[in-house]
Parts: C-alpha cells; structure tokens; sequence
C-alpha cells in the first residue's frame, strides 16, 4: 500500500513523501519507510550556494557535526536548524529530527544534541535566517563533509582548518 503526504518543513515549504506500508500484522510503526525528497538535498538549490568536500577523518579522529558548528563561530549563533538523518545510529538521531520538525532548532540546543560524541551517517543539517537556507553541512556515508553556504567566509575557514577541502 502506497499513498502520499505532504510534509511542513519550513515556511512556506511543503512536500510530498511517499509512504510504503509492508503489511499487516506488523506493530504500528513497524515496516513503514518514506522517501521524502525533503530537507535532505532541498537546500543545495538555494541560489548563490557555494560548497566544498573534505574527509570527515583526521588519523583516526571523526570530524563530527558539533565541531562544524563550533568553527562557524558567530556566524552560526542565530541560525534556526534543521536535520535529516537517513540512518538512526543513535537515539539522539531521533531526536535531532523531531526537534527539526515545525520551527526547527537553534543552534546551542543542535550543540548540545550532538555532543560529546555523535558519528552521523548519511546525514543533513540546515541553517537558515531569516527564512532562507545559508548553510547546509550534508555527512556523506561517515567518510566526508559536503558544507555548502551562502557567505563564503565560511567556507574560507574551513578551508583553511580543513586543508583537504576541494570545491563542489
């Protein structure tokens, strides 16, 4: 069984996910998948969006989401968050997309989901102000960093502590 949805994700952004329902006799919850082409790779569009790649790996030491987040410094304080992730390795996974849900996070309670210690997989998490989306950090298979934005001083400090950083 198959039917369709539409999904508030933001202002003015709604959109259509595709529900799959496995069968009967199953626990309410349970054998339910979406495919929402939602907040993952939604904000990539955003025009005059610049982006570079670099590991998520320095030795044997993760680059983790809190750390993006610290190195925005002021830049990142007055964002509202959003975040998708595609695999729930964590319980605070669940968290950070409910939190997303509606308004959406600021940034310290983001920082304090995600610390000490979160390893994402196939994960993204979107900054906006104001209502436009002005960066997108997107964890790729927890191997690399896709950090898109719309202020490229950002994207200069990264470089700048991520010397591996190539452009998108």
């Amino acid at each position: 069984l198959f039917s369709t949805l539409t999904v508030d994700v933001g202002p003015d952004h709604r959109l259509p996910v595709l529900v799959l329902d496995t069968g009967p006799g199953e626990r309410p919850g349970q054998g339910v998948e979406m495919a929402v082409g939602g907040v993952r790779g939604a904000a990539g569009a955003e025009a005059g969006m610049k982006g570079i790649t670099f590991s998520a790996w320095r030795g044997k030491r993760y680059v983790t989401l809190a750390e993006l987040l610290v190195r925005l410094g002021s830049s990142g304080l007055d964002l509202t968050w959003r975040v998708a992730c595609d695999e729930m390795v964590d319980p605070r996974c669940a968290e950070l997309e409910r939190r997303s849900a509606g308004d959406g996070m600021d940034t310290l309670t983001l920082l304090s989901l995600t610390t000490p210690f979160l390893q994402l997989i196939d994960a993204e998490a979107q900054g906006s102000a104001e209502g436009r989306t002005v960066i997108v950090l997107t964890e790729v298979d927890s191997s690399s960093w896709e950090v898109r934005a719309a202020d490229e001083r950002v994207l200069g400090e990264l470089r700048r502590r991520f010397p591996d950083a190539t452009a998108l």
